[in-house]
């Protein structure tokens, strides 16, 4: 999927993707990748009653030797994918303050049709989310959406990484979370005060780790490819120190943590070590960071500069497979930024891309090549995740009220008229690719 910058961008205002209500359905012959209860992996014929999930029949089905009579919808998915809805971690959903790059129903449209259930949201909006009164006005702008979005708080005030938020207040509002995002703070004890104090509050903590003095202003991988294009390099050890001071603080404090957007190999041994020492910590991959390395920046394309930096390819195969053996979740990494932030010079451009509308094309990319395993790639999105936010994924398994995504390998091509997002960084723009929700299955 090559990276065209959407040059000629124009806001829309899309709607969702199709939702089809079904309260006395068959669907035959669809293939389930339910991770954590029904069908694991299987092709069969799924029955809801009422609205709700009364069986699943693995095997193949001929939809003109259907009940016809006894259903009010017969649906032959031919092969088509039944999932769970999916949950993301660490969304930039950019409203209140920068809405140029996108909005919340922009943004959540986006997700919806990418087939979330819920994103949790990053403070770094304008204000920030550090008091109640800004949690507030995002959660009432957030009722019309059509899906759910959970605030972050953010750690510090205005996230200047220097005097401590009011992390009781804004639990009170609502926040799942506490959370810097990617702004440092001023020294590490102020960062040990912050995790005690955290620890009071019963919440959790996001980390996205960095040595802040280690990365400097670089803006690629540390290494003969940043060398060669005289862009400057963010060693690997920039995430691994942070990682291990942070892991330190979790074990003194007994905060329950997150860490997003990993980028090494070492980084995912660093976490699985601390798991294997009983600390409450979980971890996910940017989906960036398994599709492309810093090859991608040979021809200095903007859309590649992102924080954390494409590393090697090492690297990206080994949080594959820690995505395949279910180490690690998969956060999408959904950044949107305006078309100029991303057609400035490499290391002036801004970081990131806007995912929600190709995340899935981009995973069968990876499945397609045998590279991704379909059911991992599943509950890397929904029981991993969900387990972070206190949710449950539900939808798919006998007794739920049905509530699922149908995906197909459909052939469209991204561009203003397909994409809700109104990020002017949308990979693959213009191009065609394969695979999209082909509609979301609600009782």
């Amino acid at each position: 999927m090559d990276q065209d910058l959407d040059s000629d961008f124009t806001p829309t205002h899309n709607q969702p993707t199709k939702v089809l209500t079904v309260k006395d359905g068959l669907f035959l012959n669809g293939r389930l990748l339910n991770p954590n209860g029904i069908g694991t992996d299987n092709v069969g014929s799924l029955t809801v009653k009422n609205g709700v999930i009364q069986q699943w029949q693995p095997g193949r089905s001929i939809a003109s030797n259907a009940p016809v009579a006894k259903h009010d919808q017969i649906i032959d998915l031919q092969g088509q994918w039944l999932t769970p809805h999916f949950f993301d971690i660490g969304a930039q959903l950019r409203e209140p303050g920068f809405e140029h790059k996108g909005t919340l129903t922009s943004e959540s449209n986006a997700a919806f049709a990418g087939g979330f259930q819920g994103i949790a949201m990053l403070p770094d909006t304008s204000p920030v989310m550090d008091s109640p009164a800004v949690v507030g006005l995002i959660q009432e702008r957030a009722k019309h959406l059509s899906l759910k979005v959970w605030p972050m708080a953010a750690m510090t005030l205005g996230l200047n990484g220097t005097q401590l938020s009011e992390m009781f207040a804004l639990k009170a509002a609502g926040c799942i979370a506490i959370t810097q995002s990617r702004r440092p703070l001023s020294n590490n004890r102020l960062a040990l005060r912050c995790l005690e104090y955290i620890a009071t509050t019963g919440l959790k903590v996001l980390f996205y780790s960095e040595d802040h003095e280690l990365a400097g202003d670089g803006c690629a991988h540390e290494g003969p490819i940043a060398d060669r294009l005289g862009l400057s390099g963010i060693p690997e050890c920039a995430e691994t120190t942070a990682i291990a001071r942070d892991l330190l603080m979790v074990e003194r404090t007994g905060v329950t943590a997150h860490f997003g957007h990993l980028s090494s190999a070492r980084s995912l041994e660093l976490i699985e070590d601390a798991q294997q020492k009983g600390l409450p910590v979980t971890a996910d991959v940017a989906l960036t960071h398994l599709i492309y390395d810093e090859r991608a920046l040979l021809n200095f394309n903007p859309q590649y500069h992102l924080r954390p930096p494409l590393r090697s390819n090492f690297d990206r195969k080994a949080l594959l497979d820690g995505v395949n053996r279910g180490a690690i979740s998969i956060s999408i990494g959904h950044q949107p930024q305006d078309i100029a932030s991303k057609t400035a010079p490499f290391s002036e451009s801004e970081a990131g891309m806007s995912l929600y509308d190709v995340h899935i094309s981009m995973a069968k990319l990876l499945i397609e090549a045998e590279q991704l395993n379909p059911l991992a790639w599943v509950k890397a999105l929904t029981t991993l995740p969900a387990h972070f936010l206190n949710q449950t994924s539900v939808g798919l398994n006998i007794g739920d009220q049905a509530a699922f995504n149908v995906i197909s390998d459909e052939v469209w091509t991204p561009n203003r008229q397909s994409c809700c997002s109104l990020g002017g960084n949308i990979p693959g723009f213009k191009q065609s690719t394969i695979g999209r929700l082909s509609y979301r299955v609600s009782a």
